[in-house]
């Protein structure tokens, strides 16, 4: 009895992989008909891209109030087919807590606690020392129960920080959180509000701290967020999207 209770669960299992299977291959092929290259209607420079599960929409963007020029691409993500809809999403930008990179050192001065702060647009205002300040941070120290000391009051204009140790105690971590200012020059602002992962100390006598938030970039800030966008299927060669129409090449 077992064994044919055993074998009707194995058939079912078959049955219903082979079912997702080919489902899946269904799907992926209604998807091939529409990917390529989309050009909006009454502006050609702007460009709907689809590959098979991704899509990118790409459009020429200059800003003569800044230095820089960012981004062309307005939103990148995947997309699906829903009966008579595209659905576009971008998962890869709802995590807003970044990862850090850190060193650690020892410095005389043993009344505060010093971070330098790096990341692409920090760079870029090196490169470009005329450019104005468009983001700034917070530090919030945390001790060992993992309670926040009193630092995270402050926001700080610049990447180089010094905080006075809270009652003699250098804590046992800190997180970074970076804001996007209002006199951000950006086409969009995706992202108000950065955060990064705690870091735990791994030398109880470091007082200086080189942090770096490698994915902190105007495109992550810039890049619109999409949480299922539906696109109207007017034809294979024709989309409507947010009230603009684009047509395949």
């Amino acid at each position: 009895m077992n064994r044919q209770i055993k074998l009707v669960v194995a058939v079912n299992l078959c049955t219903f992989i082979m079912v997702m299977a080919t489902s899946c291959i269904v799907q992926k092929a209604a998807m091939k008909e529409f990917v390529g290259t989309y050009i909006e209607v009454g502006d050609p420079n702007t460009q709907l891209i689809l590959t098979v599960d991704r899509f990118s929409l790409v459009s020429p963007y200059e800003n003569d109030l800044a230095v820089y020029t960012c981004c062309d691409t307005v939103a990148t993500g995947t997309w699906v087919k829903e009966g008579g809809m595209l659905v576009f999403s971008t998962p890869q930008f709802f995590n807003s807590i970044q990862d850090v990179e850190v060193k650690e050192l020892v410095v005389d001065k043993n009344d505060s606690l010093y971070f330098r702060i790096r990341n692409p647009i920090e760079d870029f205002y090196i490169k470009n020392p005329d450019a104005k300040r468009e983001i700034e941070y917070r530090i919030v120290l945390f001790d060992k129960s993992g309670s926040y000391l009193d630092s995270w009051v402050n926001k700080y204009h610049s990447n180089q920080i010094g905080i006075p140790k809270v009652n003699g105690k250098i804590g046992s971590g800190f997180e970074v959180t970076a804001y996007v200012m209002s006199n951000y020059q950006g086409r969009n602002v995706g992202t108000k509000i950065i955060d990064t992962k705690k870091y735990l100390l791994k030398n109880s006598e470091a007082n200086m701290f080189e942090v770096a938030v490698p994915s902190l970039t105007y495109e992550f800030i810039t890049y619109r967020r999409l949480n299922r966008d539906f696109i109207k299927i007017v034809s294979s060669s024709k989309l409507e999207w947010d009230g603009k129409v684009y047509q395949k090449l």
